[in-house]
């Protein structure tokens, strides 16, 4: 997806806008009646496979090109950045509360 891509680029400034970007088009999807948030709101992952596509949080922190304050603060403000923390890069967890 887009914001796979603009996670592994490391840079936040393109990280926010895709963010908006993918912001903009739920919600006039939403206003379409083409979108339903609550059945993609916050999906399951499982942490202990190597099966499936990884998230965008995750691509950010293979690609170790951005600090933990940096990816602390590209991460969408959901249970499912902060379980791919716990999971994948602890010591982001910090900074991601704050």
């Amino acid at each position: 997806t887009p914001l796979h891509v603009a996670f592994q680029t490391g840079n936040q400034e393109t990280i926010w806008a895709v963010h908006k970007a993918v912001h903009d088009h739920k919600t006039a999807l939403q206003e379409l009646g083409a979108w339903h948030a609550e059945e993609q709101a916050d999906q399951e992952v499982d942490f202990h496979s190597d099966q499936g596509m990884p998230t965008p949080l995750e691509i950010g922190i293979k690609c170790c090109k951005m600090d933990t304050q940096a990816l602390a603060q590209s991460a969408e403000p959901t249970m499912l950045s902060f379980r791919t923390f716990i999971h994948r890069a602890p010591e982001c967890i910090p900074s991601f509360a704050k």
